[in-house]
């Protein structure tokens, strides 16, 4: 969530910012104020790098879905704005669909990993040994391994 109080940190450094027509004049600020300014923006932002993208999308399709049903029986609602809904629910679900299909390909990986490491260990020593020193061979050669 955000912090209020870093935010109100921003707003009152804003203010203190030359003001021009249409905003703030970024383009007077010195380089270091530029990052300072960033700085304390990224700081009032949500951490994305921990989110669980599934249940966020997942989370967001039922706000779409929910919306949905309002915009679908209001008859005060343009057209338009009916079928941006239908399209932004259509989206979400598909984003859902593409993120299921991509983690049932990474379980099957893993599965078919799990075989050819069991399948490995039943050969004997020696082919083991040709087997794993072929494998990173070709790893590295693929840049799949750091050399």
């Amino acid at each position: 969530m955000i912090d209020h109080d870093k935010f109100d940190n921003i707003s009152r450094r804003m203010m203190e910012l030359e003001k021009v027509e249409h905003g703030i004049d970024l383009g007077s600020m010195s380089l270091v104020e530029l990052v300072a300014l960033r700085d304390d923006i990224n700081s009032v932002l949500p951490d994305t790098t921990k989110m669980d993208l599934h249940q966020e999308l997942s989370t967001q399709y039922m706000i779409v879905k929910d919306y949905q049903s309002t915009v679908v029986n209001s008859d005060s609602i343009p057209v338009n704005q009916v079928a941006q809904v239908m399209n932004s629910t259509v989206a979400a679900l598909g984003q859902l669909i593409k993120m299921q299909e991509s983690l049932e390909r990474v379980e099957t990986f893993k599965k078919m990993e799990r075989c050819l490491i069991e399948a490995v260990t039943l050969l004997p020593e020696a082919a083991r040994e040709k087997f794993f020193a072929e494998y990173e061979a070709l790893a590295l050669d693929k840049g799949l391994l750091a050399a």
